[in-house]
């Protein structure tokens, strides 16, 4: 309730100043009386109250009032929020206290989402073929903005169902449990599987920059590789951390964005020794606009990842290493880099490296050109190499939607192996990275 009173300005011709001076009627200080919940929603005001930084009794602060705001957002529940002041009877004006103070109520006002969406989604690449998606979401399961996620996919690679429970901001905002079963049957170049999973992960939000995570699976996997297949019992631990300094999470066009993932793994299999191993992989994301409204954008990414404590031949193929296709390395088929049998079928590896620069530029508001050159190896050696890079150069375009770029690119390697296409298309929502 901040209110200029008067202003008086002064200027000095000689010394070709202007001074202002204002004089600023703060009004009473305010303290925060109830916490006025909505009523007759299906969300339960013990969830609204665990989020909420806003307390009684507290100095009012902006700040807090606009991160209650923007936590009710977040948790997707609801179409609108709105958070004010309101007078303690809902009417007139509030005289301050002898200490100078006025108690205000604050009401808290929101319209919740349907209970049910469900979500379709396509795509196509001439190395994975077609591939159809499918999920459907039920918020709220227990008025505490928990969801129950089921979805399923039908591809010519794969064929897998699975199903999600998610308790956001259960022990404390930023905190979330998820637990997930999934199975699926699917068939690449490098090797053929069905695979049963039970996963169990929390994640951390430190703040709207930071994320980490920890989970632990187990899963069973039948895999066919070169005509041998093979049982695996494996158990995982994940932990990942994520910080992102850029400007946009579904277009970045400025920043950075860094992230690493350490996967410590027991595997027990009866066709072959138990193995220890740890899989670990870190990448790096710039982006560089060239001009003041980041018309102009350079865009770089390094990826490495490596495999210690066995080789790639004890542990299940979807463990090791691949490199090739439209998240990797364009111009390339599906996992088309590597170690491969005489027959062509790839091997997988070790040691990942890929790399990728991309230019790219608005054409209109809505349209927007890229081109690019990937490079990327995979190595039987535990460490990544920046020898024998395969690499790949393309063009390709976007087109800007409020959900992201849908994107297509078209790539051609630069010193193609035996058996690779001449031509690889790529159609994706978001961008390449």
């Amino acid at each position: 309730d901040v209110e200029v009173s008067s202003r008086d300005v002064i200027g000095d011709r000689d010394e070709k100043t202007l001074s202002v001076r204002y004089s600023v009627f703060t009004g009473p200080r305010v303290r925060i009386g109830r916490i006025l919940y909505p009523e007759d929603i299906r969300t339960r005001v013990s969830y609204l109250a665990d989020i909420n930084p806003v307390r009684t009794d507290s100095i009012y602060s902006d700040e807090r009032m606009g991160r209650l705001n923007t936590r009710l957002s977040e948790t997707r529940l609801f179409e609108k929020s709105t958070v004010r002041l309101v007078e303690p009877d809902g009417t007139g004006d509030v005289q301050p206290q002898n200490d100078g103070e006025v108690v205000r109520d604050v009401e808290i006002s929101v319209t919740e989402r349907d209970r049910y969406r469900l979500t379709l989604g396509g795509g196509f690449s001439t190395d994975e073929g077609f591939g159809l998606q499918a999920e459907l979401l039920r918020r709220n399961l227990t008025g505490r903005g928990d969801s129950l996620l089921g979805e399923a996919i039908f591809s010519e690679r794969e064929i897998g169902a699975g199903i999600t429970w998610r308790r956001p901001n259960l022990l404390g905002y930023g905190r979330s449990l998820s637990i997930s079963a999934q199975a699926s049957d699917e068939q690449t170049d490098a090797f053929d599987q069905q695979q049963a999973q039970l996963t169990v992960a929390i994640d951390t939000v430190r703040n709207r920059r930071t994320q980490l995570g920890l989970s632990a699976d187990a899963r069973f996997i039948r895999q066919t590789a070169d005509d041998i297949r093979q049982d695996f019992q494996v158990f995982s631990l994940n932990g990942s951390i994520l910080y992102d300094g850029s400007d946009s999470l579904l277009d970045p066009r400025r920043g950075w964005r860094v992230d690493a993932r350490v996967k410590p793994t027991y595997s027990f299999s009866p066709d072959g020794p138990d193995v220890p191993y740890i899989r670990s992989v870190a990448q790096g994301r710039v982006y560089l606009p060239l001009d003041d409204r980041a018309r102009f954008v350079v865009a770089g990414r390094l990826r490495m990842g490596t495999l210690l404590g066995t080789s790639a031949d004890n542990v299940a193929a979807e463990d090791r290493f691949y490199a090739g296709g439209g998240g990797s390395v364009r111009g390339y088929g599906f996992q088309a880099i590597g170690p491969s049998a005489d027959d062509g079928t790839p091997l997988g590896g070790r040691s990942l490296l890929d790399t990728s620069i991309e230019a790219r530029t608005l054409i209109t508001n809505t349209i927007e050109g890229a081109v690019f050159v990937d490079a990327g190896n995979i190595s039987d050696n535990p460490y990544p190499r920046f020898d024998n890079l395969r690499a790949g150069i393309g063009v390709g375009v976007r087109y800007r939607t409020p959900a992201g770029p849908i994107r297509l690119d078209v790539g051609t390697p630069i010193n193609p192996g035996d058996g690779d296409e001449p031509v690889q298309i790529y159609i994706s929502i978001g961008q390449a990275f």
